[in-house]
């Protein structure tokens, strides 16, 4: 089976989630539902990828096609928590609740409706392929990356700011991070298509998605 150490992978999204939101969300006292929503879907699409990754790896089948019979119910929420962060961000733009709302809010949006296009885009080819095991894994492992850029340019921006190279400052940070963190996982993907050119499309998919 390909991937061997891929949940160390999707794991390791998972913990760059968990320290990018600590703050804005996990100890935060009152957030909207749509955060909610959002963390709640991202963080159980990537619990259950780990799963079903050692399930199939260690031949449990049945437990493995479960959990993708699981994925049609929660898909559909990953998804609204895409929209109705959207809904926020409009909501704050069009209120002009805070300079940083006014100047990231539609470039916000056009993130989060490409990382919706993404998604439906690598679950859909997961689908088409999923008697071609290479590629139906690589389009299933390749749905974390798009979770990764937003939490990973906030640990940039708390713990390692040396990374930003840029040397930007206030909102424009942001968004610069955020270009970084593509960057970095552009790379990654590429890296892995360079690997594997013959069962790597999903990563190029990926990673086209990513530079947009």
């Amino acid at each position: 089976m390909p991937y061997r150490q891929a949940h160390w992978f999707v794991g390791g999204v998972l913990l760059v989630i968990l320290a990018g939101f600590w703050f804005s969300y996990f100890t935060a006292a009152a957030v909207p539902l749509a955060f909610h929503v959002h963390a709640l879907s991202a963080s159980a699409w990537l619990l259950l990828l780990i799963v079903q990754h050692l399930a199939i790896h260690r031949r449990q089948n049945g437990l493995h096609r479960q959990l993708g019979w699981a994925s049609f119910a929660l898909f559909p929420l990953l998804i609204l928590g895409f929209t109705m962060i959207i809904n926020v961000s409009a909501q704050a733009f069009a209120k002009g609740s805070s300079p940083f709302s006014v100047y990231l809010g539609p470039s916000f949006g056009i993130g989060m409706a490409l990382a919706i296009a993404a998604y439906l885009t690598l679950f859909f080819q997961a689908l088409r392929h999923r008697r071609t095991v290479h590629l139906h894994a690589g389009y299933m492992l390749a749905t974390p990356l798009i979770l990764f850029e937003s939490p990973f340019s906030r640990v940039m921006a708390m713990f390692a700011p040396w990374m930003n190279i840029i040397g930007s400052s206030g909102p424009q940070e942001v968004l610069d991070t955020i270009a970084l963190s593509d960057g970095i996982a552009v790379i990654f993907a590429l890296g892995l298509y360079a690997a594997n050119r013959r069962h790597g499309t999903p990563w190029l998919v990926a990673a086209g998605f990513m530079a947009a």
